[in-house]
Formats: structure tokens, sequence, C-alpha cells
């Protein structure tokens, strides 16, 4: 490695070696797709900070449970790191802080004692305390509760219910339990619960008190990521998280949207985005942008339903409106997109079809099944295509832009 001279006088180092840069890239890899990053930001960070390094060839593999890198180093010498992940979840202040420190390894070059330290101060990062987010998921529950058509008191009480979710929650996390079998609990828990608030005539609406606390237990990261998966051809990640998904779906959806009461739920939209902005730890006044985002276009496509009676477009249309309004936020804070486009983009999961299509398997109506699972299916396409016509685009301008762009 190369040493050099700072102001001060003290040596530091210049250049990584294969091995540092290998360990760098991949462990900022790893919390990255741990945070909730989809697989080609992940490959793609892992690229950049080796090619910064002049890492000769740079061989990459990621999938959902796991991330395989080889490098080829400038004296031929190949070496690999494999990682297993065995949790991840979603944390947007880390991933935009990841994606910051990617940035600034590739610019600057940074030595490998100040690339520790901020990797080590991004795995401390700062969280909600654990009464905040009580709250917060007691007025995400209310407000999605009142988003698809309870009343005041349906949303009440979902506000109990959902800061019993996330103690519930607490509760399980303490005690390591899996994931799995901690949100089938969750669950059985809160769906108890919500009769149990219903029968003492504490809510009028049943459906609704579970709609409003089931969003809250919805995998609309993995969803939109598993199609975003599909799209760039990462099929086995796709599938992985897909399945996730729909595992989730199968125990927790519970939710519809109705077209009454639309400016209430332009509201609900608004608090709904705002509830998933912190639950994701967006930290600051960013937490805003997504909540202003998921209320305009959700008002946005009740316009359009207004005047095009066809949801598959609607959806497709304002995806695309979503993925620009992200990108544009991405490019003025320096952000992954990512980072605004989830919770903007919440309100517009279809969780609705699916729980009725389950509601239809288990009384065996199985047309209606395949009627309602086609409609849930042909939604998440739309909207993740949506997503993926813009980034496809996107990615289309900058290749051309550097095409077009003169050699310096």
């Amino acid at each position: 490695m190369q040493i050099k001279q700072e102001n001060d006088g003290h040596a530091v180092i210049d250049q990584l070696t294969g091995e540092e840069v290998l360990t760098c890239a991949i462990n900022i890899g790893e919390q990255l797709l741990m945070s909730g990053a989809e697989i080609s930001r992940v490959e793609d960070t892992i690229r950049r900070i080796c090619a910064a390094y002049d890492i000769r060839q740079s061989h990459i593999f990621s999938i959902a449970s796991c991330i395989i890198v080889t490098l080829e180093t400038k004296d031929h010498k190949w070496i690999t790191q494999t990682r297993r992940i065995l949790s991840y979840g979603t944390d947007m202040w880390k991933l935009d802080r990841l994606n910051n420190l990617s940035r600034l390894i590739c610019s600057t070059k940074p030595p490998l004692e100040r690339i520790n330290r901020e990797y080590a101060l991004i795995l401390n990062g700062p969280v909600y305390p654990p009464v905040v987010q009580c709250l917060i998921y007691a007025m995400t529950a209310g407000a999605f509760a009142i988003f698809f058509g309870g009343n005041l008191l349906d949303g009440f009480s979902a506000m109990f219910v959902g800061a019993l979710i996330r103690i519930t929650l607490y509760a399980f996390t303490a005690i390591k339990m899996k994931a799995i079998f901690s949100n089938i609990l969750c669950s059985m828990i809160s769906g108890m619960v919500c009769i149990l608030t219903h029968y003492i005539g504490l809510g009028h609406h049943v459906e609704m008190i579970m709609i409003g606390n089931i969003m809250l237990l919805i995998p609309g990261v993995l969803m939109t990521n598993s199609f975003r998966d599909f799209i760039s051809g990462d099929m086995i990640s796709g599938l992985l998280h897909f399945s996730e998904a729909i595992i989730y779906f199968f125990k927790n959806t519970a939710w519809r949207y109705l077209m009454n009461q639309e400016l209430i739920s332009v509201i609900s939209a608004f608090f709904g985005s705002l509830g998933f902005s912190i639950i994701y730890n967006i930290r600051g006044l960013r937490i805003w942008i997504p909540a202003i985002g998921g209320a305009v276009f959700w008002a946005v496509y009740l316009i359009f339903l207004h005047f095009i009676n066809n949801e598959f477009l609607g959806f497709f249309f304002v995806a695309i409106l979503i993925t620009i309004y992200s990108e544009i936020w991405a490019r003025i804070l320096k952000t992954p997109s990512t980072v605004i486009l989830m919770p903007t983009v919440i309100p517009l999961i279809p969780g609705g079809s699916l729980y009725y299509a389950m509601d239809a398997a288990l009384r065996h109506d199985m047309p209606q099944f395949f009627s309602k699972a086609q409609a849930a299916v042909g939604l998440a396409v739309a909207l993740a295509a949506g997503i993926m016509a813009v980034t496809s685009m996107q990615h289309l301008i900058s290749a051309l832009i550097k095409m077009i762009k003169p050699a310096p």
C-alpha cells in the first residue's frame, strides 16, 4: 500500500490492499442489503468501490440471503469473500448514510481508518426511541383504518392495537424469536384484540380496525423490490423476495381501498406515509417528503380514476410520477431514490386484493380467489413496471450522456 503525508505530518494510507478493498466493499453491500436496498444497488455499489481502487475485475453475485464477491487485484491475485445474510429490515437512514459513504470512497479514496470510523458510526446510528415508535405505530394504524373507510372511532381503536403491535414486536425481539414466527403470533394477537375492541363497542367496523393494523405488517418493500429485481434480470432474488412477500401477505394482509370519503383518504395517506417514513428510520425534515408525496399521488390516482376507470393504468401512471418525484429528491438530497420511493408508494401497495383472495380461498370460492389474486398481481406488476420504466430510462440517459461526453 502507498503512504502519503497529511498537513499535520501524520502518515495515512492512500491506497488499500485488495483484501481491504474487498472487505470494505462487501461490508457496505451487506449493510445495504440488510437495510432494504435492491439487489442492483448492492451490486453496483460494490462494483463502483472496487473500480475506484483500480481492481482489474470484480464479479459480484448477490441474492436476498447471500453476497459473493470475487476480485482480481492489480497484481493478478484472485480473492473471494462470501457473506450470509441472516436477517434484514428497512432502515432508510442507514441506507442513505451507506450510500454517502460509498460516494465518499469513490470520489476521495479516504484512508482505511476513516472508512472504518464512518462505517462504525453508521452501524451505531440513531433509531427512534420505543415510546416514539409506539406512538407512530398507533398513528399509522389509525390513519390507515380511516384511509380505507373506517370512522374516527375505528381509527382510535386501531391506534390502540397499533401500539400493542409495536410492544409485542419489541417483546419477541427481546427473546430473539424468528421473524416469521413473531409475525404470525403478532398477527394472531392483534387480530384477537381487534375483535375484542369491536365486541366491547370501541369500534364499529372490525374489518377496518384490522386493515389499519395489518398495514403495519404488509411487506411493501419486499414486494416492490421483488418486481424491481425481476425487471432488472435478478430472477433468483426477485423470486426469493416475492415468495417471502407472499408468505407475509398470506399471514397479514387484510386491507381494501374504498373510493368514498376521498378527502379523508388523502389526509390518511399523508399520515400513513409519514408513519412509514419514521418506521423506516428516515430522520429530520426528510420524513415530510414521502408524507406529502403519498398524499399528493394518492389524490392524483383518485383523479385519474375519475376520468379513466382503469386501476392498472392508474397504478402504472402514478408509479411513474412517484418514481420521478423520488429521483428528483434523490438528486437534491444526494440520497438513494429508494429512501423517498418506498414510504411514498405505500398507499398504492395492492394488499386489498390479496386479502380478499385469501378470504375467498378459505371460503372455497375459487372463482373469486383467482379473480382477486389476478387483480393483486396485476396491480403489483403495474406499480413495479411504472417504477422500472423511469429507472430504466434514467440509466439509458446516463449511458448516452457518458457516450456523448468527450473523454478528458
